[in-house]
């Protein structure tokens, strides 16, 4: 399993967090971008628009505000719309600034994670990420996943960068396991997250 970096701010990731810091604004956390680029070592001059080797995943981004300078991210992916192979060099953070995507920050491996294509190995996976910013008092964070965000004052939630891997083996365990992997849970009929607040 591949070992990705802490993330990295991009320079247009870090302008428009400071602008939203500055204005009370709210970060509005899009999608992750996956890439088969390599970008180690040219990670904070990457923009939205430079970010190449994209490829196509089903993924969902989380977003909560941890304590007064640590916003933790959660990507969850599937590959259920990959149609071939690929090797994971570079995740990329997406804000949307009114219409128009910034690339927020990226976090890259210079070993790459092996995705494989949907019809030889159906799987779902996270990858967790901790931001650190001068403040998160003024503002609001929401992410893409299915509208959810939540918020934990408890320092001791905080943990570093980590990143968590769930392998579906076969078709009948799939809907199970992928519930579980975003957790997720079915209360009367109704899909939840499951959290505990701090």
């Amino acid at each position: 399993m591949a070992v990705f970096s802490n993330p990295i701010f991009t320079e247009e990731g870090r302008t428009l967090m400071a602008d939203i810091i500055a204005n009370q604004g709210t970060v509005v956390f899009k999608e992750a971008w996956f890439s088969s680029t390599n970008y180690v070592g040219s990670e904070e001059t990457l923009t939205a628009a430079t970010f190449a080797g994209k490829f196509l995943v089903d993924t969902g981004i989380s977003a909560s505000v941890y304590n007064n300078t640590v916003i933790g991210t959660e990507v969850t992916v599937n590959n259920s719309t990959l149609a071939t192979d690929q090797n994971l060099y570079t995740i990329g953070i997406i804000l949307d600034d009114n219409g128009t995507d910034v690339l927020l920050c990226v976090s890259t491996t210079s070993s790459p994670e092996p995705i494989p294509a949907f019809v030889d190995n159906p799987i779902i996976f996270s990858y967790r990420f901790m931001l650190t910013v001068s403040s998160t008092q003024n503002i609001q964070v929401v992410g893409s996943l299915a509208g959810v965000v939540y918020k934990s004052d408890g320092e001791d939630s905080l943990t570093s960068q980590s990143t968590t891997r769930y392998l579906v083996a076969n078709q009948g365990r799939v809907l199970k396991e992928i519930i579980d992997a975003l957790g997720l849970s079915v209360v009367n009929g109704e899909l939840c997250i499951t959290y505990n607040q701090t």
